[in-house]
């Protein structure tokens, strides 16, 4: 007889990094392990954790990701103390905290905390993170590191890419400049809010929980996936192994590393938000 008894959601998490043909990882990535958590307290385990059994408990995971700039004199060092701490502040955080209100305030404390270690302006990184909660999601965005949610009937991108290209594409809206002149500027990759820039013009994030559904994936990447992936390529990796998210990850990192050329470094990290029966 089959045991139809219904099982308890769950967060299934994975990641994959490569350096590319750059000469050393500037990459900087955490992604927690899933626990569950109930409303109430719960007999401690030896590892100083929650015990992790129970019907009923909501499943929570997090996972941050950085990308320091290369621009900088001190990128790797930058998107490593950033994943640091916010790794910390974001697995303290308790079934009663509000989520908005801690991602807000952890990233202005993260920018004053690598200009104060480095200086502003020679250490920089893009941070993005999101924290589920059960089937609700929050996110957070400085840079152009992207967050994506995918679904069975497509791709989004929940984030902007904070760089002149933005503030150009805004300008041409008003009528400000035209394409032509827009076209002209150089560099229009370049990073306009960033972690170590100290004081922050562009905070992207959440202002209220996303709502999940079972099956949807979270894909946090930085742009050494981006661009050398489209959207609707991504879309079709994920699709194609939904059951193996390790090699889901290693193979979007491979795959736009087979697509040739100087290749940055590519960090992805995925979570899979399920309700499935027993």
């Amino acid at each position: 007889m089959t045991d139809e008894t219904p099982r308890a959601p769950r967060i299934l998490t994975a990641q994959y990094a490569h350096v590319g043909t750059r000469a050393c990882q500037q990459d900087a990535l955490y992604v927690s392990d899933p626990r569950l958590r109930a409303g109430q307290e719960k007999p401690m385990g030896q590892n100083g954790r929650e015990e992790q059994e129970g019907q009923g408990d909501r499943p929570e995971a997090f996972a941050v990701l950085c990308d320091g700039m290369g621009g900088t004199e001190l990128g790797a060092e930058a998107s490593g103390l950033v994943v640091e701490e916010a790794a910390v502040a974001l697995d303290a955080l308790g079934a009663d905290d509000d989520v908005v209100a801690c991602l807000y305030g952890l990233v202005q404390q993260l920018d004053c905390d690598v200009c104060d270690q480095f200086g502003a302006g020679r250490a920089g990184t893009t941070v993005v993170a999101v924290y589920l909660r059960d089937n609700r999601m929050n996110w957070l965005s400085v840079g152009d590191s992207r967050i994506y949610l995918i679904r069975e009937d497509g791709i989004e991108c929940l984030t902007r890419d904070h760089n002149l290209q933005m503030a150009l594409d805004n300008e041409v809206a008003r009528k400000s400049i035209t394409v032509e002149e827009m076209e002209s500027f150089a560099r229009r990759d370049s990073l306009i809010s960033f972690i170590g820039q100290g004081g922050l013009p562009l905070i992207d994030h959440s202002p209220e929980p996303l709502v999940l559904g079972s099956g949807d994936v979270v894909l946090l990447c930085s742009d050494g996936l981006t661009k050398s992936l489209g959207d609707d390529q991504i879309a079709a990796i994920i699709r194609e192994c939904p059951d193996n998210l390790d090699e889901t990850a290693r193979r979007l990192v491979i795959e736009a590393f087979d697509t040739g050329g100087e290749k940055d470094n590519t960090t992805v990290a995925l979570l899979r938000y399920l309700e499935d029966q027993g």
